[in-house]
């Protein structure tokens, strides 16, 4: 298996250096440098007109990073860790949790443009220093200074009209000066305000190390093979020292904490110097592996430890490697990746150490690792014969884990991954590699594909990954490292497609009307054979559970909690961070799963969009309005989103932004998952701090453990982003926290076994009994928890329309700040098949007049959303399968789902996934669904802590295990419990 991969893609932009060596004189040239440095030095204040696109881009998020981390950063103190991608995406985490703190969004661009390459932490942890490819309009390269604790890019914090893309960011250890190392044109200094102090230009190649003694000299190197010496005097930047480097190209470099040493590693060594830093002579070497390079280093805090890491392998993994008495002792490892080093930092104590996975992690002063954080994506390398395609192109296979073992399936119609543990997967096409008249070579992880012999035309470095050849056998596709080729069988190309990474596997449906790539940005894309044209794609989380389905312009199909995992990138300006939205803000404009499968059928969005907008089962327009016209507002948190303090209320400042046509409405509190205060527009006025356009709200958080606060701004189009500010206690009750009885619960069950309005077929056994039982539980157990109960229960007759719309409201209306309100429903669910939108099916069903016969999934979504105290919803709707009128009608409860998640403020619990069936039988007398609740709850078995406190969490890590024995063996897919919503993780009953 091919593990290395190409460190940075090869970028085709005008070569500055190149161009001026050939058109002009050595004089002319300097007088060009010194014009230059002056514009350099007007730069903070005077940035030239830089225009970026306004058009809205689809990002995949997750949380983590999709791509090569290029560079690793921490603060001098320790707490903060930065992290800069090519996934164009600098991460802020807590440094001793690994806790995600900030995602900073620079200006993106096509292709590679706005590549993140280099990102430092200032000393003090307050400034993130990004660079990279960022040359927008061609008017030269920046590098932003962002806020740290607000994510915000700081006011003339940007520096533009650098010559060259930055690969290198280093702040000398005052936090004074900021070194830039640009990919040709040599070095930059400014000062921490961007004024300019210095430059060097006279190197042939990359800066890819730099580091400031603490006493403030500067140590660079280059891949043109030497090590620069600088120091900063009155006059500007003084370049004291030039050597060649003893080993060969040097990557990085790093000054040993007293000043006295310089570390050097090698891009083209398994080894690490150590130079005396005032000769600039070597001491000793470490390392000195079999293979590769140690071209990542860093020093302890104490400088006893001296780590290394790179390309160099072992048993097909990259070790970190830690050499003790200061570099002189024998390497010892202390952990490896699945793929290269690519930087480490010094931390604390100990190291941070990022891979190309992409992953990272930290290590402590003895070595051990503090946690590991790895992608969220699949990895799809050498999938190649295991990534198999259905005929109509509908199911793919695939593994999430490089070699193509244990396979998984994605099933667009049923609206679903799942494990193939039949290894039904098997039953589709492989990808085939040979057909008569085309004999591929050399095709896999390779620069020099052949075909019948005859080599295959690439770009320089450009590397062929996969094969497939077409089902007729009259063409294939060779999958490369940045596009999608497709040739005949003598070897003429008629179409190329440019990828958002390589693609490890590609097939044809068995139609040939598709060509599925499985990338390496963790999506899986369907693009038409004909031409080229990408219509669909697929991001599987790694989790195995979640996913979301999408087109080119943003209508999308998603599991239940899937909807974040995508969003859309709306840059600012090119000296403003940018904006992201996940696609759940416009959920009514783009969820359109009809949309989806509509393009699977017709391989074409526009004919897809035409068939669904003409069709009886559905009138509504299929184009939405732009998103950058229907945008949320947006919380500019100001505090930071960590606060440590042991106060029992904490100011949060924050500012908001808004379109000027969609003026916020509301603001909405949230703590551990509890509403504690919904403010309109015009009393946030009343709340303003000194600072203009700033507000201060004062949050009371629980006084003795770690607690959540969301901050959740509303405008006419849609709740914002949620601001989320972690608070940690700095003293923590030794002892697990006692328990708080809550004020009053109240239930509503409601059971809908009984349909006249349906077919006998249609009718139900244990509904009604489940709302029974599930509410006899609390009749029994209820005051062990609550002081008070109140208990409704609707079953069959009694679960009309009216009724449970006035139960809704009744529990809006009771639930207060210290209650807790329960919703049991248990029956059948559908979508409308015009709008699309959820009903639960109460007793006096009409289905032909659905909608005033019904109870809509927005009164539940509105009660989440307003209810004022805890909350906990159980949601037991099945598959209907229903057939009236030639009309069928499914069951989707994903909308209503991802739509309670928005809030937070209560867990919902629900049977099945949204194209599942919910079950019941004989056997159990219930539902599959209430009683594995009861198993859970009764008989204590969710009880994992072994204190009778049950929680939504510990409940749904029962049930959904459970579920999976009851059901084995009685359907093909078992339904799979869905939990959203859960940010507390409180009790909602005790058992004693």
């Amino acid at each position: 298996m091919r593990k290395r991969v190409v460190e940075q893609p090869q970028l085709h932009e005008f070569n500055t250096e190149e161009f001026m060596a050939r058109h002009f004189s050595p004089f002319s040239t300097l007088i060009l440098w010194v014009l230059c440095l002056v514009c350099l030095s007007c730069a903070a204040m005077a940035a030239p007109l830089v225009q970026v696109s306004q058009e809205p881009v689809l990002r995949i998020e997750t949380g983590e990073h999709l791509s090569l981390i290029t560079k690793i950063s921490a603060d001098a103190q320790g707490h903060y860790v930065a992290t800069a991608s090519e996934d164009k995406t600098v991460r802020v985490w807590d440094a001793l949790s690994g806790r995600l703190l900030q995602v900073l969004r620079p200006p993106i661009g096509d292709g590679s443009l706005g590549a993140v390459y280099a990102v430092a932490l200032s000393p003090d942890g307050n400034t993130v220093a990004v660079g990279g490819n960022s040359s927008f309009g061609g008017k030269g390269h920046s590098v932003y200074l962002f806020d740290r604790a607000s994510g915000i890019l700081r006011k003339n914090g940007t520096l533009s009209g650098l010559e060259a893309p930055v690969h290198q960011l280093a702040w000398s250890s005052d936090g004074t000066f900021i070194a830039i190392g640009l990919r040709q044109e040599g070095l930059r200094v400014f000062r921490a305000d961007l004024k300019f102090v210095g430059a060097d230009p006279e190197y042939n190649d990359i800066i890819y190390g730099a580091d400031f003694a603490s006493d403030g000299r500067l140590v660079t190197s280059s891949l043109d093979g030497s090590l620069r010496l600088y120091r900063i005097v009155k006059g500007g930047l003084e370049r004291i020292a030039r050597v060649r480097a003893p080993g060969g190209k040097p990557y990085t470099v790093a000054f040993s904490p007293d000043g006295t040493l310089i570390a050097v590693g090698y891009s083209d060594a398994a080894k690490v110097d150590v130079l005396d830093a005032g000769t600039m002579e070597i001491e000793f070497s470490a390392g000195r592996m079999r293979n590769g390079n140690l071209g990542r280093i860093a020093w302890s805090a104490d400088g006893r430890t001296l780590f290394a890491g790179g390309t160099a392998s072992s048993g097909g993994r990259f070790p970190v490697l830690a050499f003790a008495d200061g570099g002189r002792g024998e390497g010892r490892e202390l952990s490896s990746f699945g793929n290269i080093v690519t930087s480490m930092t010094s931390i604390a104590d100990g190291v941070a150490v990022a891979s190309a996975d992409p992953a990272w992690a930290s290590f402590d002063g003895r070595g051990n690792q503090r946690f590991s954080l790895q992608s969220k994506r699949g990895d799809f390398r050498d999938n190649w014969s295991n990534f198999r395609v259905s005929a109509d192109g509908k199911i793919v296979g695939f593994s999430f884990k490089p070699g193509g073992r244990e396979l998984s399936i994605f099933d667009a119609q049923q609206g679903e991954v799942r494990s193939d543990t039949t290894a039904s997967a098997k039953k589709f096409a492989a990808p085939r590699f040979f057909a008569p008249g085309i004999d591929m070579d050399g095709w896999k992880n390779s620069d020099s594909p052949k075909l019948n012999g005859r080599p295959l035309q690439l770009l320089p470095q450009e590397l062929s990954r996969s094969l497939a050849v077409a089902p007729d056998g009259s063409h294939f596709v060779l999958g490369t490292e940045w596009y999608l080729r497709n040739f005949d069988s003598n070897g003429r190309q008629s179409w190329e497609q440019r990828i958002p990474g390589a693609a490890w596997a590609v097939n044809f449906s068995g139609d040939g009307r598709w060509l599925v790539a499985a990338l390496a940005d963790g999506t899986i894309r369907w693009y038409r054979a004909a031409d080229g044209q990408e219509q669909i794609a697929l991001f599987p989380h790694a989790d195995g559970n979640r996913w979301v389905l999408w087109t080119p312009s943003g209508y999308y199909d998603t599991s239940v909690n899937g909807e974040s995992l995508v969003g859309w990138h709306l840059n600012r300006a090119f000296n403003k961070e940018s904006d992201f939205f996940s696609v759940g803000r416009f959920r009514a404009q783009y969820y359109r799963p009809e949309v989806l499968q509509k393009v699977f059928q017709t391989g074409d969005i526009r004919e897809a969009l035409l068939a669904v907008v003409t069709s009886v089962a559905s009138s509504v327009a299929p184009a939405p309005p732009a998103v950058q016209t229907i945008l949320p507002p947006v919380v500019e948190l100001q505090t930071g989103t960590q606060i440590e303090t042991d106060a029992s209320v904490v100011p949060v400042k924050f500012s908001l932004r808004s379109p000027n046509d969609a003026p916020p409405i509301e603001l909405k509190v949230r703590v551990d998952g509890k509403l504690v205060n919904t403010y309109d527009a015009r009393s946030l006025s009343r709340t303003r701090s000194a600072e203009a356009g700033a507000h201060v709200l004062q949050v009371p958080v629980p006084p003795n453990h770690d607690s959540e606060v969301v901050i959740l701004a509303r405008n006419k189009n849609g709740f914002s982003e949620p601001t989320i500010i972690h608070v940690k206690r700095l003293s923590k009750a030794a002892d697990k926290e006692p328990l708080v009885k809550l004020k009053k619960l109240y239930l509503l069950a409601v059971g809908v076994s009984v349909y006249p309005g349906l077919p006998r077929e249609n009718q139900l056994t244990y509904p009604a009994k489940d709302a029974k039982d599930f509410s006899d539980m609390f009749q029994k157990h209820g005051t062990n928890l609550y002081d008070q109960i109140e208990i409704r229960v609707m079953q069959n007759e009694q679960a009309t329309r009216k009724n449970v719309l006035e139960g809704l409201q009744w529990l809006k209306n009771s639930v207060g700040p210290d209650d807790m309100g329960i919703l049991f429903l248990a029956g059948h669910g559908f979508l409308h098949p015009s709008t699309k939108k959820y009903f639960f099916a109460s007793h006096d069903l009409v289905l032909k007049d659905m909608e005033k016969t019904a109870v809509p999934g927005s009164s539940i979504q509105d009660l989440i959303s307003k209810l004022r105290g805890r909350g906990i919803f159980f949601m037991d709707t099945c598959y209907s399968g229903f057939a009236l009128d030639n009309l069928r009608v499914n069951t989707e409860m994903t909308g209503v789902l991802n739509e309670a998640d928005d809030e937070k403020g209560v867990a919902v619990l629900s049977g099945a996934g949204g194209r599942q069936e919910a079950l019941e039988s004989d056997d159990w007398k219930n539902g599959a669904f209430t009683y594995a609740i009861k198993e859970g709850v009764l008989q204590r078995r969710a009880d994992f802590e072994k204190d009778g406190r049950i929680t939504p969490p510990l409940l749904h890590a029962f049930i959904s295990k459970k579920m999976k024995e009851m059901t084995r063996g009685l359907v093909d897919r078992p339904p799979t419990p869905k939990l959203v919503g859960a940010s507390f993780n409180e009790p909602f009953i005790l058992i004693k």
